[in-house]
């Protein structure tokens, strides 16, 4: 039995080539991806950037300034004073009456209400004419009248002013008397409402002409608010951050793709369709971006082509278009969107 052995190793070997046959054999070293993250910096988009119309933050930042319209009402004589309408064209005893006028102005379209800090102001003008003095229709040191102004938004009563006959005179044909009223604290909603009261007591002789009238102007300054509920359309929103990407050759040579990963922090639940710009020396795209408010994370996918074409660069992107909230919203000066930014490169082992 001598080649018996040599039979056997011989179809051992068989079955083992057989066997490999039916195995892949690898041609390389193995072969993955990873990922690399290039960081960038927070970019912080202040709430004056999504402030609606009339709207604006104060300069030392501790408040918003909301521009209301001056309010300017006019009373005719034959409005308030029945008497006067069977005297009219004549020199009479003028007799006593009391007008009461009432007027408002809105606050913006967009914004529902306030919380007001006290020292916003409104100036008052009134023109008399009138052919006769009405808080002082006998002279100085005789009876006289008075006339008082309330500032007020609903129930909420902002200012007081009151002018005494005896102090002031509001002189006849087109005299003018001025006044400044500061507001108190307190919460603006809808509008500012202005309640006008002349109480002209009788007095001495003179001509009667019911188509006369008082006008009024109340003018406030920008209203100082802490904080405002208000609602956004279409505000435009443009910030900017710019990432070094002059890496390695080591890198850049095995970057298959990645892309620009944004992390949303919102305080507004502002929503719309960003344009999102990719520029440096010799590259200029953008890129498409939806957000759709609170806090939320996206990202923005680049081609291998796109990265090849930043690498080596220092790279600004430009996050601008049209933001929106869904409804109303209640901000401070303080508040801002932070977005982050980081770039991630998927890289092969193999070049």
């Amino acid at each position: 039995m001598p080649h018996r052995p040599t039979a056997l190793r011989l179809a051992a070997a068989l079955v083992a080539a057989v066997a490999l046959t039916a195995c892949e054999i690898p041609s390389g070293v193995p072969r993955w991806d990873t990922t690399w993250n290039v960081p960038s910096r927070t970019l912080t988009v202040g709430v004056a950037q999504v402030l609606p119309s009339g709207v604006t933050v104060a300069p030392d930042g501790t408040s918003f300034l909301v521009s209301v319209a001056p309010v300017t009402f006019t009373q005719r004589l034959a409005s308030d004073c029945a008497e006067c309408a069977s005297l009219s064209g004549f020199t009479a005893a003028k007799p006593a009456f009391v007008s009461r006028v009432t007027s408002s102005t809105p606050l913006p379209a967009s914004v529902a209400s306030g919380t007001l800090t006290a020292g916003s102001t409104v100036d008052v003008r009134v023109v008399n004419n009138y052919t006769f003095d009405p808080i002082r229709p006998n002279g100085q040191g005789s009876a006289v009248g008075y006339l008082t102004l309330v500032l007020r938004s609903g129930q909420t009563v902002l200012a007081r002013d009151s002018v005494d006959g005896a102090t002031a005179a509001l002189s006849a044909n087109g005299g003018v008397l001025t006044r400044r009223v500061t507001l108190a604290a307190g919460t603006v909603s809808g509008e500012i409402q202005a309640d006008l009261e002349i109480n002209s007591p009788a007095g001495s002789p003179a001509l009667i002409d019911v188509s006369r009238s008082v006008v009024v102007t109340a003018t406030p300054s920008a209203l100082r608010v802490a904080q405002a509920r208000v609602s956004v359309q279409g505000a435009q929103l443009s910030e900017s951050t710019t990432t070094d990407l002059d890496v390695s050759a080591a890198i850049t040579d095995r970057a298959q793709g990645g892309r620009l990963l944004v992390d949303v922090r919102d305080p507004f639940g502002v929503r719309g369709a960003l344009r999102v710009r990719v520029t440096a020396p010799g590259v200029d795209f953008t890129k498409d971006l939806t957000v759709t408010g609170g806090d939320k994370s996206y990202a923005i996918e680049f081609s291998r082509g796109e990265l090849q074409a930043m690498f080596g660069k220092s790279v600004t992107f430009t996050f601008a278009g049209p933001v929106s909230t869904a409804g109303q919203v209640t901000v401070t000066p303080s508040q801002a969107v932070q977005i982050g930014t980081r770039l991630e490169l998927t890289l092969s082992t193999n070049s």
